[in-house]
């Protein structure tokens, strides 16, 4: 089978996981098997060489963005992930948050390994363990600071530093000095377009995620669903920044 096929059967599975999704998907956890899971299984068995440098990279940059970033946004209202577990942490963010993101960043790691990337040997390069060292440290002070503080850390309008910051500034620096990396990261990112808009309608419908918070710039209506514009800013820049961040951290730049 063709690359190109595959492009085309894997958007097809979009569907799919739509139509199954509306049905069966009642949780976050559910729904991220038909969306990420499925399709990373077979990209895996494609090419197994990936495995362990995604594996790997999507399980450090994980442990930063959920003690961290989805933290301050379930503290900010920005959104609010229901448990399936049952574990909360800080009246925060859940653990399933670390399931999911994790499925999210492997199945996008994957993607763009699998299609827009020729290397024979994944390697990780030696300023990555740099970046693990640091990310851990930083995660395990933050917790306990805010384990010892235990009055809530509050940063208004969170979303949308996110978006300033994760999304289009610390990207953008990276794009601007590897132009090459930008071309591949915008290609990951048109791919993933239908899937994060069917994803984001079978969520809202289904409560799979929620935005109870007020500090947001505006909403977007679709039929049946509202949701804030910065998650629709995300919808198309969160898969370019992590190809940026996985390239300029964990790769070869090019």
């Amino acid at each position: 089978m063709t690359r190109l096929n595959e492009i085309w059967l894997l958007i097809l599975w979009n569907i799919i996981a739509f139509l199954i999704s509306y049905t069966y998907g009642n949780n976050y956890l559910i729904t991220a098997f038909y969306f990420f899971v499925i399709p990373s299984i077979y990209l895996s068995i494609r090419r197994p060489i990936i495995i362990r440098k995604i594996s790997l990279v999507s399980f450090i940059l994980v442990i930063p963005a959920v003690t961290i970033v989805s933290y301050f946004a379930h503290i900010d209202g920005s959104w609010y992930n229901p448990s399936v577990i049952g574990i909360r942490f800080f009246d925060a963010y859940p653990l399933d948050d670390f399931i999911w993101v994790f499925l999210y960043f492997y199945y996008i790691l994957a993607v763009y390994e699998y299609f827009f990337e020729r290397e024979k040997i994944l390697t990780l390069p030696k300023k990555f363990i740099n970046f693990e060292f640091i990310g851990l440290i930083l995660s395990f002070v933050f917790t306990i600071y805010v384990y010892w503080r235990e009055i809530p850390i509050t940063i208004s309008y969170f979303y949308l530093w996110i978006v300033i910051i994760l999304f289009l500034f610390l990207p953008g620096l990276i794009f601007a000095f590897h132009p090459k990396v930008f071309i591949k990261a915008i290609y990951t990112g048109l791919f993933f377009i239908p899937l994060s808009f069917l994803y984001e309608y079978i969520a809202n419908i289904k409560g799979n995620w929620f935005f109870p918070g007020n500090n947001f710039i505006g909403y977007v209506q679709l039929p049946g669903v509202s949701f804030p514009l910065e998650e629709f800013f995300f919808l198309f820049l969160a898969v370019p920044a992590l190809v940026a961040c996985y390239e300029f951290l964990a790769d070869d730049k090019k």
